[in-house]
């Protein structure tokens, strides 16, 4: 590749933006300012003039001349232009050249005017507004909002709904699932709470020279003996796509806890069961098979409640808090479920000079360590196992048991990496 050769790049475009002003009273800044905005401001279709298309051929022929491997990729990098547009630009360049420069025409190919041009400003504004107060929007809400306020554009309601259709392809809008359950809170005031708790926990650490092994996370999670996955590899094209599964109706509560450091706890699972029964006085005895790297209890429907937190206190996270040094403050997060906020169990963590921090209310999501990026991993893992079993046991009359459940279980906290969790403890914020 020739180090003379220069690309005098000058990308000027005509970029399709709606009238932001238009009755609506939403501003361009705080249009740009709000995420779901930007996203379509983004994607916005771009048309260049024909001048610009000669100019962009004329750069790519140069980059040819000076041996430069693959100009159109490299012309495409350098004018942020898509690659299939310029070698679309290539194969019309006779047809472009022979073109005279009239008005201010386009492109080849340009197609037929937008026919409802003001109905869709209107409608995509609409929808803007709808989505930043977190607010559902279907297709039929937008063919809605155009009979009512533009009664005489569509005869008939199903027009109006094909033509939204057709709208959300030219806006870069798209049916999309759920993440998240928006809660009454805007999202100015959880980064404002997120950042005040974050700042509470680094100056009880602080304070009172916590390392990070001594302060923990703690969370309860679900887990099904049957576990079967929702994708899987086949034929493209197939009408139907099924997946064997047990049928094992099951389940149990997998207690996980980690530190800052990235160590993590002995889980706790909790089977359905009662205290005094025959799977209670099972795991109990000392032929049980359960895995040793776990602790297994019983509660009548595999719950947590006051018991089973004592029960975690004893065996987990004391057990833990033995090795790195009873004497030392330990500093223990929890989310507000009731049972964490309980006075006995408060009493029985003072036990162990540990402080309780109860995570503020809906933020779990973004400043409990395990939701953020353990749960997943290990629910991964879980169902990593749980397929191999399918697989393995194809011919054979196999079920799926407490002992094996609780194999699994601890194979997948020891897959959880160290790293993992370090690393999600700094993008918390709780650790720089």
């Amino acid at each position: 590749m020739s180090d003379s050769f220069a690309i005098p790049i000058n990308c000027e475009t005509t970029t399709f933006t709606s009238d932001l002003s238009v009755d609506h009273n939403l501003t361009a800044e705080n249009h740009i300012g709000n995420e779901f905005d930007a996203v379509i401001l983004k994607k916005r279709r771009q048309s260049y003039t024909i001048s610009k298309k000669r100019e962009m051929i004329e750069l790519i022929q140069t980059a040819e001349r000076s041996n430069i491997k693959n100009p159109i990729a490299y012309i495409a990098k350098e004018s942020e232009i898509d690659r299939k547009i310029l070698a679309k630009w290539i194969k019309e360049k006779n047809t472009l050249n022979n073109l005279e420069l009239v008005g201010s025409a386009r492109k080849i190919h340009q197609g037929p005017p937008l026919k409802y041009e003001l109905q869709e400003k209107e409608v995509l504004e609409w929808v803007i507004q709808q989505r930043n107060l977190n607010l559902p929007v279907s297709n039929k809400n937008m063919a809605s909002f155009i009979m009512k306020n533009h009664p005489g554009v569509f005869s008939k309601f199903s027009d109006c709904l094909n033509w939204s259709y057709d709208m959300m392809k030219r806006n870069n809008l798209s049916i999309r699932r759920k993440t998240h359950d928006a809660k009454s809170i805007n999202e100015e005031e959880l980064g404002s709470i997120h950042l005040d708790y974050v700042t509470h926990i680094r100056n009880i650490i602080d304070t009172h020279s916590l390392q990070s092994s001594n302060v923990i996370n703690m969370d309860e999670t679900g887990c099904y003996f049957d576990m079967a996955p929702n994708t899987t590899v086949n034929i493209a094209g197939q009408k139907h796509v099924n997946i064997k599964t047990t049928g094992n109706p099951n389940h149990c509560t997998v207690f996980l806890a980690v530190a800052l450091n990235g160590a993590k706890l002995k889980p706790l699972v909790v089977f359905k069961g009662k205290a005094t029964g025959s799977v209670a006085s099972k795991l109990k005895s000392s032929s049980s098979n359960c895995d040793p790297r776990v602790h297994c209890c019983v509660q009548e429907k595999a719950y947590c409640d006051e018991s089973i937190m004592k029960i975690w206190i004893e065996h987990c996270f004391k057990t833990y808090v033995d090795t790195v040094g009873i004497k030392q403050l330990n500093l223990l997060m929890m989310d507000n479920f009731s049972p964490h906020q309980l006075k006995s169990v408060r009493d029985q963590l003072a036990e162990h000079t540990c402080i309780l921090s109860l995570l503020p209310a809906n933020m779990t999501s973004t400043l409990q360590i395990l939701d953020v990026g353990v749960n997943k991993p290990f629910k991964d893992f879980m169902k990593a196992q749980y397929t191999q079993f399918l697989i393995d046991s194809l011919d054979k009359k196999t079920i799926i048991t407490r002992e094996l459940m609780s194999t699994w279980i601890a194979n997948s906290w020891e897959s959880v990496k160290a790293l993992s969790i370090v690393n999600t403890s700094r993008k918390i914020g709780f650790i720089s």
